[in-house]
């Protein structure tokens, strides 16, 4: 393992010219930051060559991975254009609304009499769904990865197979 991990990079890509050198540098760090940080790469190197070792065969697989995550906002006091003004944010969605109705005397600017005026506000909770991704990269157990028996070398597979256990639930929420 530390033959394999004791550099920095687990990858480095080279510039084919001196223009090319700072986005070779900017692609090096960037998927040494994915297999490192958000992936926990060593771990993924340790049971790979683990796998390799006892079973004689150490299988790695990536794939992109949608995340979607929700936050919630909450606002105080907002008045009618501001309101209107979140609700038409397509990524918001209304999840508690109350409306406070206030009514309150000012003077009139041009008789200076007091007059009573209706002051609204809204005290609203949004929810925001953000939906993003990831390159995720996971170990495949020795005995959950088939491959084709007619495989005669590693440029042509005409099958290889990741057998998985899903529930019921987890397969129709696929759908």
């Amino acid at each position: 393992m530390r033959i394999f991990t004791s550099g920095k990079d687990v990858v480095r890509f080279a510039p084919h010219g001196p223009e090319d050198v700072q986005v070779a540098e900017q692609a090096t760090n960037y998927v040494n930051h994915v297999f490192y940080k958000q992936n926990n790469g060593f771990d993924i190197l340790y049971n790979f060559f683990f796998d390799a070792l006892l079973q004689k065969v150490g299988i790695v697989k990536h794939y992109w991975e949608d995340v979607e995550k929700t936050t919630t906002e909450s606002y105080e006091k907002l008045t009618e254009q501001e309101f209107s003004l979140l609700q038409q944010d397509e990524e918001l969605e209304i999840v508690e609304h109350t409306e406070d109705i206030k009514v309150i005397e000012i003077p009139d600017p041009q008789t200076g009499e007091m007059v009573e005026v209706e002051e609204i506000s809204h005290d609203a909770i949004f929810s925001r769904t953000k939906i993003s991704g990831k390159v995720s990269i996971e170990n495949v157990p020795p005995e959950e990865f088939l491959i084709n028996r007619l495989f005669l070398n590693t440029k042509v597979v005409l099958v290889s197979i990741h057998l998985t256990k899903d529930s019921l639930l987890t397969l129709t929420s696929r759908l």
